[in-house]
């Protein structure tokens, strides 16, 4: 006991071979001693070693444990399980700057500019950097509905494909911009989407029934299907 606490180990009673082997002090914190050469202080001293190990695992386990609940409650908060399509929270920033970039381009002035030369307006610069892929190229539809569906931020997936819409494939994107607008239309608030249901429900009939007609892709047409925001389209 002395000496596990940094003190001088004591010096054996001289005595008798059965005092030889005796402990100073008698056991403490109930210890039991064990008969045969069992109660020695270097027997004494390996049980307390082995109590130490043990004793500095089980903290060491415990400790790893409030570790893990501690992250497991942190991410429970900030991911809002079970899944909401409304919260963006993944990829934060990138619907953040969404937003703003919705709320600057979708303006009265915005059929203008989509039709001025490539490269010369605001609105070209914003939907180059959207990376529109060509939806008729598409293998598997599941990719483009499903999983944005089960993302935590329906509303910019569909922003997304509105925008995209503006570029290529009209319909298609339409589509898959309808798909989602179940999930979407709790969240699109106009101060923060821009986007209304109202507002995309009739961008996409308008694009439906002038896919439905075959109607050509004209400087005309392209002006009247282009984002109206604000208005209802006739």
């Amino acid at each position: 006991r002395h000496w596990l606490n940094g003190e001088p180990r004591p010096e054996p009673i001289v005595g008798t071979p059965k005092d030889t082997n005796a402990l100073t002090d008698p056991p403490q914190h109930g210890l039991p001693l064990q008969p045969g050469g069992g109660g020695s202080c270097r027997q004494l001293a390996a049980d307390l070693g082995s109590m130490a190990h043990y004793w500095a695992l089980g903290t060491a386990a415990h400790a790893l444990l409030l570790v893990l609940v501690g992250f497991l409650g942190l991410a429970e908060g900030q991911y809002d399980f079970p899944m909401d399509s409304c919260a963006c929270h993944i990829h934060y920033e990138h619907w953040v700057q969404l937003q703003l970039q919705l709320s600057r381009l979708l303006t009265e002035s915005f059929p203008d500019e989509l039709l001025k030369p490539l490269g010369s307006s605001l609105a070209h610069a914003v939907l180059r950097s959207q990376e529109c892929r060509d939806p008729r190229k598409v293998s598997n539809r599941l990719e483009w509905t499903l999983a944005p569906a089960n993302s935590d931020c329906a509303p910019g997936h569909l922003s997304h494909y509105v925008l995209c819409a503006q570029v290529e494939g009209a319909a298609i994107y339409f589509d898959f911009a309808n798909y989602l607008l179940p999930l979407a239309a709790p969240c699109m608030d106009p101060v923060m989407w821009t986007i209304t249901p109202e507002v995309f429900y009739e961008h996409y009939r308008a694009v439906a029934e002038a896919a439905g007609v075959g109607r050509k892709a004209t400087p005309e047409l392209i002006r009247e299907l282009a984002w109206q925001q604000a208005r209802r389209l006739s």
